[in-house]
């Protein structure tokens, strides 16, 4: 059995402490219902593969990767696909890195640390070139997603100067 939809209900309401813990429910009188389907998920079932990872435009970003490892590792490779696909399509979404919400800059920074980290790993430079190359590989496997490809120079000039402010990518090598 696979997971690929979520149903929930919410029929009470936190209660929250002052540091924003919750410390118990409430009833709520606003039933609110959550739904999620994971195409990806269903795409996997209907191609009859055991893996997600193993989706045509997913495998072929992390055979890239794996290309331009000097340490080559599937593990590794993987974890920085899962990094770099949201990278874009967040800066996709929203166009800037300098439009995001302060939490969700919080959000962005841990990704482009464990970006870094597995680039690490691998052996990987995360270059202009590189991430020119990704980012467009990414964009032509998805092209119902025009986004992708809009301004591919400012996401990762984003991207980059995100990782230089923390200190963990070097911009000038880049």
């Amino acid at each position: 059995m696979l997971d690929i939809a979520t149903v929930e209900q919410l029929c009470y309401r936190p209660i929250f402490a002052r540091g924003g813990e919750i410390i118990g429910l409430t009833d709520w009188d606003h039933g609110s219902a959550v739904n999620g389907v994971g195409l990806e998920r269903l795409l996997m079932v209907l191609n009859d593969l055991d893996s997600i990872h193993d989706l045509e435009h997913i495998k072929a970003l992390s055979d890239f990767i794996l290309s331009c490892s000097a340490n080559p590792s599937a593990e590794h490779a993987i974890c920085l696909n899962e990094t770099l696909r949201p990278i874009q399509a967040i800066l996709g979404d929203i166009f800037r890195y300098e439009n995001l919400s302060k939490n969700r800059k919080v959000k962005y920074r841990q990704m482009v640390k464990n970006t870094v980290f597995r680039a690490e790993k691998l052996g990987l430079n995360l270059s202009l070139e590189f991430l020119k190359q990704y980012f467009n590989l990414n964009a032509d496997l998805q092209p119902f997603y025009p986004e992708l490809r809009e301004d591919l120079d400012g996401k990762i000039g984003d991207f980059l100067e995100c990782g230089g402010r923390l200190g963990i990518v070097d911009i000038t090598n880049s």
